[in-house]
């Protein structure tokens, strides 16, 4: 039994050995076929070999090739074949300015795939051997750009990034090599080398932050710094709740749930590490009860979780008590706070950031999942909500997300559903049962159409 950083760092001395059984617990950790850990793990020598994972296929199809690559070499092809045969058929099928012709092939090379994969696929969902954990109900709440975020973006457009961002994403969604053998976030794999992925990625992560809350697009030494703060006067001024509709809306959320409000439980504020974990139970006085639900709300960085700390619960819910989990936090400190949160019903909520806090950690107390912003993985997401959704949840979980309108992150978000959609359909539910071998079970491989889910 060992990590994957043993078994890339032993991997000549493990290779050595011919081994009865191989079992790769989380194993879409060698989706990307480049990566070290993939070609260390498909270097050992074993008469079976077993995959397990909750989400094999996260990205793009070819991820799926390089799982069976390492299951049964060559049962796919090479890489170059399921890329001409079905990679490039399928993602071709998702664009949004796909005719008859391209989506007709493309169902036919899904369904093709999923003939083949069958027989070797065996999906075990939570409800269907979790009877007794309670339902998850997702609701997604749709926000609108202040007007100096408005502005922002315009500048943006009017630059000449977005013909760079739009050829680089274009030869991603084509199918190249770099797009195929990206893994992770999906975004900077661009096909176009080093230096046009940085430039994609930075472009991505700009438009994120303008979607997010304005000053984190917005540093002092901007050279419109001064006309945008003079714009945002007459609403309070940039850091203000009126120029950030995420906030708002997450307060409202807040509301909803009873936390934060003028008679609702709850402390001071909380901090990083050692001080969050002090600051969580000094609760002020007067608190009259704790609130009916508890919540975890995830970010993608830390800056925004510090927008909403200063700006939203500090300068408008004093009275919230909370902890918050991030890379500022030591590793020896987490599962410390991961207790806290669990065992004191005092702490109205915890502030996350998805790669920290999307895994590995069971905090059942929370009832309220609220994402502000996506990673560009759905499978992400989708961990980091079963913080919640998991073994020892006693109540219904809602699990809310936040989707600015008419931007990039809203194309984004429409992506983040074809994934889902597409891993359904190569490895659903009824890859096993007899259905997905027949013409009935054939409807229920059909690709995702290009609508997001409101």
């Amino acid at each position: 039994v060992m990590s994957y950083d043993s078994l890339r760092a032993d991997i000549g001395q493990l290779a050595s050995v011919r081994w009865d059984y191989v079992v790769l617990d989380e194993g879409h950790g060698i989706r990307n076929a480049k990566a070290k850990v993939s070609i260390a793990a498909k270097r050992l020598r074993s008469a079976r070999r077993l995959i397990l994972s909750g989400t094999p296929l996260q990205n793009h199809a070819v991820e799926l090739w390089s799982l069976f690559d390492f299951l049964m070499p060559n049962y796919l092809g090479s890489q170059a074949h399921f890329q001409r045969t079905y990679a490039r058929p399928i993602h071709a099928a998702l664009g949004a300015r796909a005719g008859d012709a391209t989506h007709l092939e493309g169902e036919a090379a899904l369904a093709r795939l999923h003939r083949q994969v069958l027989p070797f696929c065996l999906r075990r969902t939570k409800e269907s051997v979790l009877s007794e954990l309670p339902a998850k109900l997702m609701e997604d709440r749709t926000c609108e750009l202040h007007p100096v975020q408005r502005a922002l973006y315009a500048a943006f457009e009017a630059s000449r990034a977005p013909d760079a961002l739009a050829q680089a994403v274009g030869k991603a969604a084509a199918g190249t090599e770099g797009a195929a053998q990206g893994g992770g976030s999906g975004v900077a794999a661009t096909g176009g080398g080093k230096g046009a992925a940085t430039h994609v990625f930075a472009a991505l992560q700009y438009l994120r932050r303008v979607c997010n809350h304005p000053l984190l697009a917005l540093a002092p030494s901007h050279p419109s710094y001064a006309q945008y703060a003079a714009q945002a006067k007459g609403d309070g001024g940039l850091a203000s709740l009126a120029c950030a509709p995420k906030l708002q809306a997450l307060q409202q959320l807040l509301h909803e749930c009873g936390i934060g409000l003028p008679l609702g439980g709850g402390g001071g504020g909380g901090g990083d590490g050692e001080a969050a974990l002090g600051s969580a139970g000094d609760v002020a006085a007067g608190a009259s009860a704790v609130a009916t639900h508890r919540a975890l709300v995830f970010a993608q960085s830390g800056s925004f979780l510090d927008r909403v700390e200063s700006d939203l619960l500090r300068a408008h819910m004093p009275s919230v008590s909370y902890l918050r989990l991030d890379g500022r936090v030591p590793a020896q400190q987490r599962f410390a706070l991961a207790t806290k949160f669990n065992s004191d019903p005092s702490v109205d909520l915890m502030l996350l950031t998805t790669k920290i806090g999307g895994l590995g950690l069971n905090l059942t107390a929370a009832d309220v999942v609220i994402f502000l912003d996506h990673d560009w993985n759905p499978m992400a997401d989708l961990q980091a909500m079963d913080r919640a959704h998991r073994i020892g949840q006693t109540k219904v979980v809602s699990v809310y997300r936040l989707v600015t309108r008419g931007t990039y992150e809203y194309s984004m978000y429409e992506r983040a559903n074809q994934k889902l959609g597409l891993e359904q359909a190569v490895i659903g539910r009824h890859n096993y049962t007899d259905a997905s071998t027949s013409e009935q079970g054939a409807a229920a491989h059909r690709l995702p159409n290009n609508t997001a889910r409101t």
